[in-house]
């Protein structure tokens, strides 16, 4: 019995030597398996989610199934994606399209042409910016342009889209004007420019602004043009010049007007004054000549037998003799009538 028991012992003692790998192994496999469920998770989790730098915009994309989710992120921090899908940026801040050949960064003048015909260039600035409610229809619908190795996430969808549709807005606009027109009423075509490229750009992102800065013709052009603003010039200044003289010249006649108005009332108050000094002078002759009269009527009738001829006759004698009377024929008029103091007194 003590020999069957140190065999069963021996053999329990063997089985359980070879029964304690098989357990390792397995134990081993176990945190294996847990291990990878572990990293898959974790890749998982590490794959679902992402992260959304400051001043752009995300759309969730995915990648097994090609297709854009709706709606967009905007606000920066880590986003729960879901698996197979990413995020692919779009830059938030204002992007500026410079149509200009004097700048290195510009996309060149637009070639467009006038409404005769003439080609003229137009330097503009567009200031856009993509709008976060049209993005994903926009990324699903416009081809994009690929993203660099500096910006390996980062997609332009509208640059393309911009530029062109900016470029047959801007032409279109342009042909409805004469060349002349481009530097008589620039306020007016680049109001014009602004709402064109309003119209063709809000369905896909949103216009900020449309600057019109100069338009460039051929120097022909330009040189005849010149001139010809030059001649208008000149001509307006010889309007103007005597549109001034006309108007000193109305001056000039209102003024002489006026004098001759003057002079003539003038004239009329000094002939009317010594008309009315006539009048009184010859009253005045007529009054004393009256008086006279009467007075040598009077003595003419006091004397009895001298007439008033003979009266004026003395009265003129003695006026004109004066001290040489005694020498005259005749005698004064006062010694004739002292000569007779019998009439006198009767």
């Amino acid at each position: 019995m003590e020999s069957w028991g140190s065999e069963h012992d021996a053999a329990d003692a063997a089985v359980a030597s070879r029964r304690a790998p098989l357990v390792t192994s397995h134990l081993l496999g176990r945190i294996a398996c847990a291990v990878l469920v572990v990293l898959l998770l974790a890749l998982l989790v590490v794959a679902s989610i992402d992260f959304l730098p400051p001043l752009h915009y995300a759309v969730v994309y995915n990648w097994l199934a090609p297709s854009y989710a709706e709606g967009a992120h905007s606000v920066a921090g880590m986003y729960w994606i879901g698996p197979f899908n990413t995020l692919r940026l779009v830059p938030s801040t204002v992007q500026t399209l410079l149509f200009n050949d004097d700048s290195e960064d510009g996309l060149g003048s637009i070639q467009a042409r006038a409404d005769n015909g003439l080609p003229v260039h137009l330097e503009v600035t567009i200031v856009w910016k993509y709008d976060v409610v049209k993005l994903p229809n926009l990324l699903a619908s416009v081809e994009s342009i690929l993203p660099t190795e500096d910006a390996p996430r980062l997609y332009m969808p509208a640059t393309k889209l911009v530029r062109s549709l900016s470029v047959s807005s801007l032409c279109l606009a342009a042909a409805h004007y004469s060349p002349h027109d481009f530097f008589a009423y620039k306020q007016r075509i680049s109001a014009d420019f602004a709402a064109s490229v309003e119209a063709a750009l809000p369905p896909y992102v949103s216009l900020a602004s449309v600057q019109f800065h100069r338009v460039l013709v051929p120097s022909e052009f330009e040189n005849a043009m010149l001139t010809s603003v030059i001649t208008r010039l000149q001509t307006l200044e010889a309007e103007r010049f005597k549109s001034v003289r006309a108007v000193m010249l109305r001056t000039l006649a209102l003024a002489a007007r006026y004098n001759g108005v003057q002079r003539v009332t003038r004239a009329h108050g000094e002939a009317s004054v010594k008309r009315q000094r006539g009048i009184s002078l010859a009253t005045q002759v007529a009054q004393t000549v009256g008086k006279e009269i009467e007075a040598f009527a009077n003595v003419s009738q006091r004397m009895g037998d001298v007439t008033p001829h003979q009266v004026l006759d003395y009265a003129y004698w003695q006026l004109f003799v004066g001290d040489d009377a005694e020498l005259a024929r005749r005698k004064p008029l006062h010694d004739i009538l002292l000569a007779r103091p019998t009439h006198q007194s009767g």
